[in-house]
């Protein structure tokens, strides 16, 4: 597709404003969200007349941190680009009015019927279909050397000119080569020191699973369902199951959706608690959502 997104620097500025009025509020009133993750949103910018789809990433204290998160997600494009297309993508940085660094992902706004999510609304589920084989290859493929694993879930992608196009670079999955996932720049820095320990052991644990072929299918089959699509469940199951020893079931999905949900309440809860010692004890911004993915509401 034709791509020319470049929002200047005041634009993301004032984005940024925005942004930060909805985490003081917690409230995503006058922002269009376009997609919600577990700690940050797509959002349509600019408003008025949206051309470009923006995703702030982790506030940094320096430029130099900001760029050490684009390092890294410029190897996890290179990385994943010989397996799956990857979306046209923008690695910005502005200085906010707060002094502080911010980076931003801007990538286009593909039209809905574009989308792999919608594609999947208007056709006939099928083990078959170029979206779920595409994507089952996709998954084998960038898998295989256990160096990068690809965030297989349906919502990722576009679908343009019969071909994937992934845009979720925002959590690199990533391993050394003795498999171990490697520390996402950012992502713990503004955690009080006690809980870094324990948050790190878990966002390593989910990383180390999601680079097993088996539990990158799982995720993949797992977001079906979340945006009521069980229909597509078996047919993909289906496909994905003829390179897996250890089958999935459409029941194991379910079942590990409802683990999901009571795992993400207790990280959110942590979240919470860092976000009270942010703002009481450091005096400082809070500077990140705490979504629930499941209701699309903040909390």
């Amino acid at each position: 597709m034709t791509y020319e997104p470049s929002l200047s620097d005041e634009e993301l500025k004032e984005l940024d404003r925005r942004i930060a009025k909805a985490l003081r509020e917690r409230s995503v009133e006058g922002l269009q969200v376009l997609g919600m993750g577990e700690a940050g949103l797509a959002l349509a910018w600019p408003d008025d007349q949206p051309t470009a789809v923006v995703k702030r990433l982790w506030v940094s204290d320096s430029a130099a941190d900001a760029q050490a998160q684009f390092k890294r997600i410029r190897e996890y494009i290179s990385r994943l680009a010989p397996f799956v297309e990857i979306a046209p993508t923008e690695l910005r940085a502005i200085v906010a009015d707060s002094g502080r660094t911010i980076p931003f992902i801007v990538q286009p706004l593909y039209p809905k019927e574009q989308l792999v999510e919608h594609v999947l609304e208007v056709d006939e589920p099928s083990s078959d279909h170029p979206i779920v084989t595409s994507l089952t290859e996709a998954i084998v493929l960038s898998g295989a050397d256990g160096r990068q694993a690809l965030d297989g879930q349906f919502t990722n992608f576009a679908w343009v000119e019969n071909k994937l196009v992934f845009f979720d670079l925002g959590s690199p999955f990533m391993y050394d080569e003795n498999g171990n996932a490697e520390d996402v720049p950012g992502v713990l820095d503004s955690l009080p020191t006690i809980l870094r320990p324990v948050l790190r052991k878990q966002i390593q644990g989910t990383m180390n699973r999601l680079g097993g072929k088996r539990y990158t299918f799982r995720q993949a089959a797992i977001s079906l369902p979340r945006i009521g699509q069980d229909r597509w469940l078996v047919p993909a199951l289906n496909a994905f199951n003829e390179h897996l020893d250890d089958p999935l079931t459409v029941e194991e999905i379910h079942t590990r959706i409802s683990r999901m949900y009571r795992e993400l309440k207790v990280m959110k809860s942590l979240m919470r608690v860092q976000r009270a010692w942010a703002v009481g004890v450091r005096r400082r911004p809070y500077e990140t959502f705490i979504t629930d993915s499941f209701t699309g509401e903040l909390t």
